[in-house]
């Protein structure tokens, strides 16, 4: 019987939020890439979430509860999303749960499903089509969308109707391949170039050489980390004299200081915080800067974003008595960073885009 004691007494001190759960405390998870490729995005993310959580708790929290937000590191990796998120639901036991990252996007869609556990995936752009958990949510840009824009606008304003394509090659890469391929059909663009990287190789020369021997005028260039940056690098060192296309990842501070000024003059396709003068952005910006002394970003906006919009989808499965997952499509009218972004009939929140240039390693809006 004391054997017994002792061994309860050691499983409780292992797991104390399933042992001794404070009730007038609601914990939310994160499933996030503090570090690995995607650290960047993820620790920016997280600095976001934090802020929802103290202005959320300033609040009044949950219905009078506090929020707690119990973070976990993925290591950008699929089993190390699978082993975070795992550890939140059965040993933190999370009222809900947030992830960051691509692979952690897809890592985790099984393992949702299996525990019933709703989870925001953000800073995200692929997309899950098959087989998607109805608990698994993506509160990121939508790929599709954001592809066809970039090809109607190679199409349109910039008057070519060529492209070439670099992804790399992963799950994510492959479904990069397939919106951009449908993007250009429907614009009347050609991809008559496609080169894929290791995006976790340094050694990028051989496909940088590759692609700039065949001297396309516009790349449409896709990825993240040190093996997207190593390409970009060694194709400004070999003289490209083209035009890059993509995403918000062209703009990163990261991304621009490693790729020896090929970013300048580049486009990519984006949401954008409200403009300046706006009273609730107005005032995020400032608590950002305070608690963080570096500017806000895209990446720590969705972050927010992502946060508040779980933390009041649970005060209305809180108030109106029903599931987190129905409160999901319920949860209306929230006023976030982003745009007046919902769930409705589907589990991906659509944004509006825009598209920017990098001028002077700053951005402007041209679309």
């Amino acid at each position: 019987m004391k054997r017994i004691t002792v061994l309860l007494f050691l499983v409780c001190a292992l797991t104390a939020t399933s042992c001794h759960r404070d009730k007038n405390v609601v914990v939310i998870g994160g499933a996030l890439s503090l570090t690995g490729d995607n650290s960047l995005q993820g620790n920016r993310g997280y600095n976001g979430m934090m802020l929802a959580v103290d202005m959320a708790n300033e609040a009044g929290g949950i219905n009078g509860k506090k929020v707690k937000l119990v973070a976990e590191d993925t290591q950008t990796s699929a089993k190390g999303a699978i082993n975070a998120l795992t550890k939140l639901v059965r040993i933190n036991k999370v009222a809900g749960a947030i992830s960051t990252g691509d692979v952690e996007f897809q890592a985790i869609n099984d393992i949702t499903g299996k525990e019933k556990v709703v989870t925001l995936a953000t800073i995200c752009s692929g997309m899950l089509e098959n087989n998607r958990s109805p608990y698994l949510f993506r509160y990121c840009f939508n790929e599709k969308i954001q592809d066809a824009i970039l090809m109607r606008f190679v199409k349109e304003e910039m008057n070519e109707s060529e492209v070439a394509l670099l992804y790399p090659n992963n799950l994510w890469g492959k479904e990069i391949e397939q919106y951009n391929e449908e993007g250009a059909r429907e614009a009347g663009v050609s991809i008559s170039i496609k080169e894929t990287y290791d995006p976790n190789s340094f050694d990028q020369k051989g496909v940088a050489t590759k692609l700039f021997s065949q001297n396309p005028k516009i790349v449409c260039a896709r990825g993240f980390g040190s093996g997207f940056e190593a390409v970009l690098r060694y194709l400004s060192e070999l003289g490209f004299q083209g035009t890059i296309i993509g995403d918000i990842t062209i703009s990163l501070p990261g991304t621009i200081n490693n790729t020896k000024g090929i970013a300048e003059g580049a486009y990519f396709v984006s949401v954008d915080l409200k403009p300046a003068g706006d009273s609730y952005t107005d005032k995020y910006k400032e608590s950002y800067f305070k608690k963080y002394n570096e500017e806000s970003s895209v990446w720590d906006a969705l972050g927010f974003d992502t946060c508040k919009f779980l933390i009041e989808a649970l005060k209305t499965a809180d108030k109106e008595n029903i599931s987190l997952q129905d409160a999901m499509f319920s949860t209306k009218d929230v006023e976030l960073l982003l745009g007046n972004n919902r769930f409705e009939g589907s589990n991906d929140v659509q944004f509006e885009m825009s598209v920017f240039k990098i001028v002077d390693g700053g951005v402007e809006v041209v679309r």
